[in-house]
């Protein structure tokens, strides 16, 4: 099956965050630490996946946008 290709919109950090937010307790405010709104790309980053290559390819980062109920990636914002 194909997927969209990520566009850093948010929705999976913000919507469902990965069980290692929870694990690492990495959750402040409701929402992970670890997910930070690049400007200059217009797009989020886990920075975690970042520099962790291993730990990106565990939680598949990057692989697609699989859910239909996402409209986010029609709007990539900060949703600070």
């Amino acid at each position: 099956m194909e997927y969209d290709p990520c566009v850093g919109c948010g929705f999976c950090c913000l919507e469902a965050p990965c069980v290692a937010a929870s694990y690492y307790n990495w959750i402040e405010e409701g929402r992970c630490s670890k997910l930070k709104w690049d400007e200059e790309a217009g797009r989020y980053w886990c920075l975690q996946a970042k520099e962790n290559r291993p730990f990106a390819i565990t939680i598949y980062v990057g692989e697609g946008c699989t859910s239909n109920l996402n409209t986010w990636r029609k709007e990539v914002k900060n949703r600070g």
